[in-house]
């Protein structure tokens, strides 16, 4: 009877199911906006958690609520984007950067710069 017990004891440790604890890495989205005289200077690059991430990037350059530049691109596992825009001085801009990895929209991310 206690070999049929520790044999049970066993299987049963074997079979339960294991927890693993695994890091959760995020996405990364970094916006930067430069001006070189009266040209807007708009970068992004975006790293997917795996390299198989479908990554979609939309940029909008914004003067105030006004849109006054929208670029697009798209790729696997990391994306870089860069583009000029023309701007006025002593004006402050903003550049919204939105996402979607894997089809999945992430909040989107802002940084503001004045020319």
């Amino acid at each position: 009877m206690r070999k049929l017990a520790l044999f049970l004891a066993i299987v049963l440790l074997i079979t339960m199911p294991l927890s693993v604890s695994a890091a959760t890495r995020a996405t990364t989205i970094n916006p930067t906006i430069g001006f070189n005289g009266t040209t807007a200077e708009c970068e992004v690059t975006v790293f997917g958690n795996y390299s198989t991430d479908y990554i979609e990037v939309t940029m909008k350059l914004m003067r105030g609520n006004s849109c006054i530049a929208t670029w697009s691109d798209s790729g696997y596992g990391y994306l870089y984007m860069y583009n000029e825009a023309s701007a006025v001085k002593s004006v402050t801009y903003t550049l919204v950067v939105e996402v979607k990895i894997n089809s999945v929209a992430l909040t989107p991310v802002s940084v503001n710069g004045k020319c």
